[in-house]
């Protein structure tokens, strides 16, 4: 700040100065002006002469002597951290020690690298003084008291603090009101917490109150409770907060209808008891059922249901008489997905036998073969024939899919394959004559021979030649036909 007014200052007195030479100079005649202009041409010459005298007297030991003079002036003469080269050099170019450094480009960078050490230094300087000022100015809001308070507004308290110094020690008018609103949000804050911890505290003596009123049941109304109890202290202390004590009053009356809520809970625990029995006989029955083969782990609710034998048993009927038919549905998903655990358990062994037996088909094997082949190995030689039914029909669905698979991969190969020949005759790559021994030649490199296998290549050639024959005769057909027609026109 003393910085800032200093320069306001020097900048000021300068102004006066040169209105002042301006005034001199209008008031003196021509005759005047050319004496005082001869005149301030000697002494500068003079002090040029003077110059180069001190300059020739000058002499530096080394280049950090030389470079320590040069910025001992810059010290003594640099007038601001704004000032500019231009700036500098009328106010340097006589001071021997402007030489010091000998070129201009290594006078510029010292004094620019000056500037900016001067300019961090004056911001450092400002840093410091804003925050010092914020401070103050928080230390004046936090002991006027009396007027800024969470309800307090700037317009309405500004002409009272600015009779303090410190608050136009902030300058900025909106960082001013800035730090008034953040300072009053935490009063405000503050004051919430405050009425937060007196509300439950009020809460807590209410609920007391309603303990000690005799007549209240779990059915009584809140009217009701209200009347009994609205002139004693606890109830007003939460005046104005009706909600609040409705709501004290309804956890009161779920403790009062917990009693009869345990109560329907034994109640349901007995039908939960009773449930669990018939789910135990339901599940013994469809493991009877998986015991004669007619349930396992790929079965569905529908099959089920179409089963005689599951339709006409009293643990079915039952069941399905006392409880919904989706719980009997939840009965069978349980007992089905626990049976697909088991079987996958029981595939990976399975899956090492099938692997064992390399030499097995399951194309042509059929069940029985398949079975005997996994009983063969040690650790399927007890499973259930299921399973192993189970498993040999995942994989004859594979085996299917694949075999499928294969067909239409060899279908598109033969297409393309066909599509190569008729292209290279077409191009005369090849001709109708050209032997399998020509063709393999000529279109061994392409993926459309390739991906045809060797056996099939000298057959599956002669029939794609004679195909190419076939269609290239159609087109020449078809083009004689187009030409005889377009003769008939003209």
């Amino acid at each position: 700040e003393r910085e800032r007014k200093e320069e306001e200052k020097h900048a000021a007195e300068e102004r006066q100065r040169k209105e002042e030479e301006e005034k001199e100079r209008k008031r003196k005649s021509g005759k005047q002006r050319e004496a005082e202009r001869q005149a301030e041409l000697e002494k500068e010459r003079e002090k040029k002469r003077q110059f180069e005298k001190e300059l020739a007297d000058v002499k530096y030991e080394s280049k950090e002597e030389a470079l320590a003079a040069f910025k001992a002036m810059l010290a003594e003469k640099c007038p601001s951290h704004t000032a500019s080269w231009q700036d500098m050099i009328p106010l340097c170019q006589y001071d021997v020690r402007f030489r010091a450094l000998k070129s201009t480009g290594e006078r510029k960078n010292v004094f620019e690298n000056y500037i900016t050490q001067q300019q961090k230094a004056h911001l450092d300087r400002e840093r410091i003084r804003k925050k010092q000022s914020k401070e103050e100015f928080i230390k004046l809001l936090e002991e006027r008291g009396d007027i800024v308070d969470h309800k307090a507004r700037m317009r309405d308290v500004a002409k009272e603090l600015s009779k303090d110094e410190r608050f136009k020690m902030v300058e900025s008018e909106r960082e001013r009101n800035d730090l008034f609103e953040d300072f009053v949000m935490k009063l405000e804050k503050a004051e919430k917490e405050r009425l937060r911890a007196a509300r439950t505290e009020n809460l807590a003596a209410f609920q007391v109150l309603l303990g000690e009123t005799e007549g209240i049941s779990s059915k009584t109304r809140w009217s009701e409770v209200k009347a009994l109890i609205r002139d004693d202290p606890r109830f007003l202390a939460l005046e104005g907060d009706d909600k609040y004590r409705l709501s004290a009053f309804d956890d009161f009356m779920a403790g009062l209808a917990r009693k009869e809520a345990e109560a329907k809970e034994l109640e349901r625990e007995k039908k939960r008891k009773e449930e669990k029995a018939q789910r135990a006989a339901l599940q013994g029955m469809m493991g009877e059922l998986k015991d004669k083969g007619l349930l396992n782990a790929k079965s569905t609710w529908k099959e089920l249901e179409e089963l005689k034998e599951a339709a006409e048993d009293e643990r079915m009927v039952k069941f399905l008489a006392d409880q919904v038919k989706a719980k009997a549905q939840d009965v069978f998903d349980d007992f089905v997905e626990e049976l697909g655990k088991k079987f996958t358990s029981d595939r990976h062994i399975l899956k090492d036998a099938y692997k064992a037996a390399s030499e097995l088909d399951v194309l042509t094997c059929g069940p029985k073969g398949f079975e005997d082949a996994m009983r063969a190995h040690e650790e399927a030689k007890d499973m259930a024939a299921d399973h192993i039914g189970l498993f040999y029909k995942e994989l004859l669905r594979l085996a299917q899919e694949e075999e499928a698979k294969k067909e239409r991969r060899r279908q598109r190969n033969i297409k393309e394959f066909n599509r190569l020949i008729r292209k290279y005759i077409e191009r005369g790559k090849l001709t109708e004559e050209s032997s399998f021994e020509d063709a393999l030649e000529v279109c061994k490199e392409r993926s459309a021979w390739k991906d045809i296998s060797s056996e099939e290549r000298a057959e599956l050639y002669v029939k794609a030649v004679e195909e190419a024959k076939e269609r290239l005769k159609e087109e020449k057909d078809k083009k004689g036909d187009r030409g005889d027609s377009a003769s008939r026109s003209r």
